[in-house]
């Protein structure tokens, strides 16, 4: 079972962690530790091994469609 997706959201000067960033930055929230249900997919291993590799598969077709491949993190 799937969670909702909320949106990008573009105004980020709410958030410290991005707007202090002096490089780019991303903000994945997966769960809303408040509710119960979400609670239950944080504590279950296989949810959380496909959160990520669903996150690193979304960074990944990020770096192709914006063309970063050649993108050096210093």
């Amino acid at each position: 079972e799937g969670t909702l997706e909320d949106g990008v959201r573009k105004d980020n000067t709410g958030y410290a962690v991005l707007r202090y960033s002096t490089r780019p930055a991303v903000l994945i929230e997966t769960q809303v530790m408040n509710y119960p249900e979400d609670m239950k997919r944080l504590n279950d291993k296989e949810y959380i091994k496909t959160a990520g590799e669903s996150i690193a598969k979304g960074i990944m077709r990020a770096f192709d469609e914006y063309d970063l491949k050649d993108a050096v993190i210093k």
